[in-house]
């Protein structure tokens, strides 16, 4: 084995050395065939149709798309993001950033990009079109996730240890803080809520007019990454204990619990009319499962190998565009 350094975030969300001996997916992925999950249920073997290896090295860990098509990756070891125009589908620039870039986000016109820099201690403003930072919001302790609330006026971002925190874009002021017990690796925000899955196996749910904690839901496990339903009824959340929890968001319980085959659940994306849910399996199994969540079942494997991590929805097409530790980012349909 290759002896690897530190890892960002692996399946126990924690810091540490980590050995691994990178596997390319197997040749079979081009085509489709019927597999048995158990004895009463079958998912089909999607395809890996695109390999794209990313410029400067480094090991892609989060991926954000803008609406023109813009995609920027974030590169581990590099202090970097690479850019690619997935019209011709060629990760062909890099940014720099700050200190481990572990997670990237647009604003909704794709002007502007946000880069936790996990030890950095700070929050890169990119300027898209100039292709360069031209700022920095400090942050306290490693940080971690970031996400554009809607209308632009919001950032959110949290750290390793539990802090949840909101800035003005406009100033970069920090206008609230609040906290989890545990560090906070998933963010889901609404016009009026927002919602902060926690290692713990508690998720928050915020008042983002207020910046109050108004429900705590405990439903156990160790919490990565969480999505809202479209319709704003659910929450899919993926555990690294090896499933999906669907909650309810009107009792605030589990109404579903998808397990994973080999285990894992690190990060998810959902398609544009809510019928796939993608959840990436990190160090487990280097699969990406594909969830049917209207029938709550599992449809589709993709076999991508190496460390899947965070992904988006390809849009305008049935895939997604997944970032992968092992130095390339796949288009999986």
């Amino acid at each position: 084995m290759q002896s690897r350094p530190s890892a960002l975030l692996p399946l126990s969300a924690l810091v540490i050395a980590a050995c691994h001996t990178a596997t390319a997916p197997d040749s079979s992925l081009s085509t489709r065939g019927r597999h048995p999950q158990n004895t009463t249920q079958h998912y089909d073997t999607g395809s890996v149709v695109q390999r794209l290896r990313l410029p400067a090295g480094g090991r892609p860990f989060a991926i954000a798309r803008s609406a023109g098509g813009t995609a920027l990756v974030t590169l581990l070891d590099g202090g970097k993001l690479a850019r690619a125009e997935l019209s011709n589908g060629a990760f062909d620039r890099t940014i720099a950033v700050g200190a481990t870039p572990s997670d990237v986000a647009f604003n909704s016109t794709g002007t502007r990009a946000y880069v936790t820099n996990q030890f950095g201690g700070s929050i890169s403003i990119v300027d898209v079109a100039a292709n360069q930072a031209i700022g920095t919001i400090a942050e306290a302790g490693d940080p971690w996730r970031v996400r554009v609330a809607p209308g632009d006026s919001i950032l959110w971002a949290t750290n390793n240890a539990g802090g949840i925190f909101a800035y003005r874009l406009a100033t970069g002021q920090l206008v609230a803080t609040l906290h989890a017990a545990t560090a906070v690796n998933g963010v889901a925000i609404a016009p009026q809520r927002a919602w902060f899955s926690a290692l713990n196996g508690t998720v928050l749910e915020v008042d983002t007019r207020t910046y109050r904690i108004t429900r705590t839901f405990a439903i156990g496990g160790s919490l990565q990454d969480v999505i809202l339903s479209h319709d704003g009824r659910q929450l899919y959340v993926a555990d690294e204990t090896g499933k999906v929890q669907f909650v309810d968001l009107t009792s605030g319980r589990v109404a579903t619990t998808i397990a994973l085959p080999g285990g894992g659940g690190f990060a998810m994306a959902l398609s544009d009319d809510g019928d796939d849910l993608y959840v990436s399996t990190g160090y487990s199994t280097g699969k990406v499962w594909v969830i049917d969540p209207p029938e709550r079942r599992i449809e589709h494997v993709f076999n991508t190998g190496g460390v899947p991590r965070r992904m988006v929805i390809e849009r305008g097409r049935e895939g997604a565009i997944v970032a992968n530790e092992d130095g390339f980012v796949d288009i999986i349909r």
